[in-house]
């Protein structure tokens, strides 16, 4: 997903100490993997008008996953340069 009038991908940064993965954008599809507060991911799909969040975290290793909304903040393109 891109910001409006802007080729930058918009992206997440998690607000919860830990944010879990889900493999479906539903609360039971609960994964082992998270992140953790501060960190940034692509945001490549949304789900439910925005309520969940599928995203692509790159640090040592690519994950990709849905987030609920609830546990990050879309990153303003200042915020989101370091993954772009």
């Amino acid at each position: 997903m891109k910001f409006s009038d802007s080729d930058k991908l918009a992206c997440a940064q998690t607000v919860a100490a830990k944010a879990f993965f889900y493999s479906e954008p539903t609360k039971e599809l609960k994964t082992m993997a998270y992140l953790v507060k501060g960190d940034l991911a692509r945001i490549i799909d949304s789900a439910y008008g925005g309520e969940w969040l599928k995203v692509e975290f790159s640090k040592t290793k690519s994950v990709a996953g849905w987030l609920h909304a609830s546990q990050a903040v879309v990153g303003a393109p200042d915020t989101c340069k370091a993954i772009n």
